[in-house]
């Protein structure tokens, strides 16, 4: 049953009251041989998208501390609702400049779809909060259904 081609050869050693039997034939003769292919598949896929987001907390001074609170909500308003919300804390001190980000592993996008994130900087006892723009993303998810084609040579 595995894929491959196959070769028979038959023969007939003879029976009362035909005592002669007919000698083996040649390995591969026509009509001896078969194939048997290989089996039909078939690829199909599913996109996800798992949205995260990066904020950059800068300041002349120096010394920042605080945190970062992190919402993507389901509209291209930075409104409606919260799809998920993630707060990070900036390491103690911080130089003039620091990068947080976040680190979503289950809100997952799996169809066409418009979300926003809003990144919202607390401040601390030495800087003011701030609050980011509305950062759009517009996803576009294309699955094929299958069968798919065969792979080039």
């Amino acid at each position: 049953t595995a894929p491959g081609f196959y070769n028979w050869t038959a023969e007939y050693s003879g029976d009362p009251p035909n005592t002669l039997g007919v000698p083996e034939t040649a390995c591969g003769a026509p009509n001896e041989s078969s194939e048997v292919a290989k089996a039909d598949t078939a690829i199909a896929t599913d996109q996800t998208w798992t949205p995260n987001d990066s904020s950059t907390i800068t300041s002349a001074l120096g010394g920042l501390d605080g945190s970062v609170t992190f919402t993507l909500y389901d509209t291209g308003t930075c409104s409606g609702t919260e799809l998920y919300t993630q707060t990070v804390n900036l390491p103690a001190d911080s130089a003039s400049g620091v990068e947080v980000s976040t680190t979503n592993s289950t809100v997952h996008v799996e169809a066409d779809a418009t979300v926003s994130w809003r990144a919202v900087y607390s401040g601390d006892v030495e800087h003011n909060g701030r609050v980011s723009g509305c950062e759009v993303s517009v996803l576009d998810i294309t699955n094929d259904a299958g069968p798919g084609t065969p792979p080039g040579p």
